[in-house]
């Protein structure tokens, strides 16, 4: 029988959809087949037996840690700094210049919030923009970075990235900020300290953040892997965190159409993000047109 065509009384289902309430992602038909190959090990590795007894046992909570094994094998984590480009280069040149420029002077740090970091790729890349910005040196930011995967996270503080992850970042930025680690390029220590990493998982808002009003926030690729109603409300979330003058980016092909109208897209050229939505201007009062005086009538004599 074909995975893709499972009932949903078989296993495989009933896992996809353990997957789906526990991380929010929808695992797609074309995947089965290699969800099938993971339970398979992973019932092996426990000692269930089979994928049926394995599924059973998750169901149950008589795997104590299980989830965290799973998670890292079945979610996308394939990434690579300076991904998608163009909206790297539209937050340097007009995202950070105009989010600093409306504080006037330098006052609470620049709250920045990448939501699904993965191995840290993205967080690492604002990192880079930020450091390599000496207009950017008076004014002090924060990075909050959090995954559900904490294995990911793990590798993140590790900061060991392979070829393929740097193979976007600049030769200079590559020299300033890496260092050679056998076949590897380790992210530089200090840069590694501005970013705070914590676990999170956004398939169960409400969540809460150290800090709230963050100016920019990252929540690329992730959305498409939700259904409709856990879009809406993670989208309605992330808005309440929004600041009133925030960025929201999302993947370079993803949008917010039909999931919600708080926010409004935002078109920057070679990119587009989503803002507040700003309140009608309220007309101004017609002009009050003098009355002309009545004189007062006469004494009488």
């Amino acid at each position: 029988m074909s995975h893709a065509h499972l009932p949903p009384d078989e296993p495989l289902q009933r896992l996809v959809g353990l997957i789906r309430d526990r991380t929010g992602n929808a695992i797609p038909p074309n995947r089965l087949p290699f969800l099938s190959e993971v339970a398979e090990r992973r019932a092996e590795a426990k000692g269930t037996g089979s994928v049926r007894d394995y599924v059973q046992a998750l169901e149950r909570g008589l795997l104590p840690g299980e989830w965290e094994q799973l998670i890292p094998l079945v979610t996308i984590k394939e990434s690579y700094f300076f991904r998608a480009p163009q909206q790297w280069e539209v937050i340097r040149r007009q995202v950070l210049p105009e989010l600093l420029q409306g504080r006037g002077s330098p006052g609470r740090p620049l709250r920045i919030w990448s939501a699904a970091c993965a191995r840290g790729e993205e967080p690492s890349t604002l990192a880079m923009i930020l450091s390599d910005d000496k207009t950017l040196a008076p004014w002090s930011w924060s990075i909050l970075a959090t995954d559900v995967d904490e294995d990911a996270l793990a590798g993140a503080r590790l900061g060991l990235y392979g070829d393929r992850a740097v193979g976007q970042v600049p030769p200079e930025m590559l020299e300033r900020y890496f260092n050679r680690k056998g076949k590897l390029y380790e992210l530089s220590a200090e840069l590694r300290s501005r970013i705070h990493y914590m676990p999170l998982n956004l398939a169960h808002p409400p969540f809460e953040l150290p800090q709230p009003e963050v100016d920019l926030i990252l929540l690329r690729n992730v959305l498409i892997y939700f259904r409709r109603p856990l879009q809406r409300r993670v989208v309605q979330q992330v808005g309440q965190l929004l600041a009133p003058n925030g960025y929201l980016f999302l993947g370079a092909s993803e949008t917010l159409w039909q999931v919600q109208e708080e926010l409004e897209p935002v078109d920057l050229g070679s990119c587009f993000c989503y803002r507040h939505r700003k309140a009608p201007e309220t007309p101004a009062p017609p002009p009050r047109v003098a009355r002309a005086a009545v004189p007062l009538p006469a004494p009488p004599a």
